[in-house]
């Protein structure tokens, strides 16, 4: 599995503001469930804590 070098996604993240970062791994993972499973954010979110306390 390729590595994500997230060091290439800090500047598009700001350090003083708002809420710590989302690793771009995560993200990226979660997009492709989503494509994969064709489903809406919310059913995502609702699938995937389901299917991690399992």
């Amino acid at each position: 599995m390729p590595i994500i070098p997230e060091e290439e996604f800090s500047e598009l993240y700001s350090k003083n503001m708002g809420r710590p970062c989302v690793p771009v791994a995560l993200l990226i993972g979660l997009s492709i469930l989503k494509e994969m499973y064709d489903c809406s954010d919310e059913k995502l979110i609702e699938e995937l804590y389901f299917n991690i306390m399992v």
